[in-house]
Order: structure tokens, then C-alpha cells, then sequence
């Protein structure tokens, strides 16, 4: 104890022997010193909130140039099912699958699940659904439109056919007459067949007018059932359109939304009230 209460004596000795201007000195040194050290974690600190910010808008950013472009693709394939639904009744489904025709939308409603928010993908998923439905309700639909055609083609051939004997018949009839050289046995062979492809032609033609009024008939039965169908489309894709504005930041009102997509539907269904008026008194 009395050798350490010895060194302490001779270091505090030493020490008063150093001039106060080095004291000065050092204790300015260790203030500057403790000074950068904080200066330099300050920076390091601002540096740090600097570059997760950057990280956070880039972020943001990726995600919001993503939205944009998928939403864009859904707004097109929107528009392309609608008209894939409408132009179904001419649809030769037996060389086109409307399933197919439809993959590209049903894709971007997948993708609109992935990026957007909850909300906005559980109102994509209803629509696709509701889509689904409608398709293969309107497949039942057009099922006897489709039938009628494919009868009217079939009767077109028909009597395509017997107009085509008719025509030769009386070509050879009048190359006989012309010749000079009678021929009354031959000449009434061919005139009871050209009675027979007279009465098949008129036949054919007959039930030609029939399927084309049946497929008239049920073509406007079409349009007068897809425009409602159409409407409660558009305002199942109401919500879904207003989510995405507002994820996408352009803004819009419901209410503004619904009076344009309302007023939509009854021009729509105008025109096709405008079409069956049109047409019925002609069947």
C-alpha cells in the first residue's frame, strides 16, 4: 500500500511539472476529438436514414411502374373480353376456344392479384369470376345460335347444288334446241329432272328462310340479354377501378365513376333496343 501511495506521489509530481499550456492544449484536443467522433456518427447516422429513404422511394417507385403497367394491361384485356363475350353468337366454336380467347384477361386479373393491394385483388378476383360465369352462361346461349348457322350453311350447299344441275340442264337443253336436231324422248328426260332440282331447290330455299329468321330471331333475343349482362359487369369493375386510381394516385369519385359507366349502359342498351325495333317487323 505505502509503494503505491509512493507511485502515485512521484506520477502526480511529474505531472505538476507539466506547464498549463499543455494541459491547454491537450484538453483542446480531446474536445476536437470527442467532437469529430460525434460529428462523424452523426454523419454516419444521416448517411444511414439517407440511404434507406433511397432504398424506400426506389422501393416504391419499382412498385408503383409495375402497377401502372399491370393495370394498364388489365384495362386492354378488360375491352378485349368484353368484345370476346359480344362477338360470341359469330364464333365458329368449333375452331375457336372461347376459354382461349379469354387466357390473356384472366392472366392480368392474376397479376393484378400479385401486385395490388388486398383490397384491389380480392375485387379482381370476384370479376374474374363473375367473367367465368358469364362466359359459360353465354356459351349456353349462343349454343342454338351457333346450331342455326351451321343448318343454314348446310342448306345453302343444299341448294347451291340443285341451282348448279338447273343451270346445266338448261344449257343442255338449249344446245339440243339449237342444234336443229329435236330430240323429244331426251328433251323430257331433261325436263323431269330439271322439274326435280326446282322442287329440291325450292325446298332448301324454304327452310333457308326459316333458319335465317330463327337465327335472327334468337341473335336479337342475344342482344337484348347481353346488355344487362354487360352493365352488371361494369359496375362489378366500379370498385375494382376506383381501388386502382387510388393505388395508382390519379384520384376519381365513385359517384362520378358510376354515372359515366351508367350513362354507358343506356346508350348501349339504346342502340340495341334501336336494333331489335329495326329488325323484328322484317321476320
Amino acid at each position: 500500500m505505502a509503494q503505491a501511495i509512493t507511485i502515485f506521489s512521484a506520477i502526480w509530481s511529474v505531472l505538476q511539472t507539466i506547464p498549463a499550456t499543455i494541459w491547454t492544449a491537450l484538453m483542446g484536443s480531446g474536445f476536437t476529438l470527442l467532437g469529430v467522433i460525434f460529428a462523424n456518427r452523426h454523419s454516419r447516422k444521416q448517411l444511414k436514414t439517407q440511404l434507406e429513404a433511397d432504398a424506400a422511394e426506389k422501393a416504391r417507385q419499382r412498385r408503383a411502374d409495375l402497377r401502372k403497367a399491370v393495370y394498364l394491361e388489365s384495362a386492354e384485356e378488360l375491352v378485349s373480353a368484353n368484345a370476346v363475350i359480344g362477338a360470341l353468337p359469330q364464333t365458329d366454336l368449333t375452331k375457336v376456344n372461347a376459354g382461349t380467347e379469354l387466357k390473356s384477361f384472366f392472366a392480368s386479373m392474376i397479376k393484378l392479384q400479385l401486385v395490388g393491394d388486398p383490397k384491389t385483388a380480392r375485387l379482381a378476383n370476384n370479376l374474374a369470376s363473375s367473367y367465368g360465369e358469364v362466359l359459360g352462361r353465354t356459351l349456353v346461349q349462343v349454343l342454338p345460335i351457333r346450331n342455326a348457322i351451321s343448318d343454314l350453311e348446310i342448306q345453302d350447299t343444299l341448294y347451291e347444288a340443285h341451282q348448279v344441275e338447273i343451270k346445266r340442264i338448261l344449257a343442255e337443253m338449249t344446245l339440243k334446241n339449237e342444234s336443229g336436231k329435236p330430240d323429244l324422248e331426251g328433251f323430257d328426260a331433261k325436263s323431269r329432272s330439271l322439274e326435280f332440282h326446282k322442287m329440291q331447290a325450292a325446298k332448301f330455299e324454304s327452310e333457308r328462310q326459316r333458319l335465317r329468321t330463327l337465327h335472327t330471331s334468337l341473335l336479337l333475343e342475344f342482344m337484348r340479354s347481353i346488355g344487362p349482362t354487360l352493365k352488371a359487369l361494369m359496375m362489378e369493375l366500379l370498385p375494382l377501378m376506383v381501388e386502382l386510381r387510388r393505388e395508382l394516385d390519379v384520384g376519381g369519385d365513385y359517384e362520378d365513376f358510376k354515372e359515366m359507366l351508367e350513362a354507358q349502359a343506356r346508350r348501349m342498351q339504346g342502340m340495341i333496343d334501336g336494333v331489335a325495333t329495326d329488325i323484328e317487323p322484317r321476320l
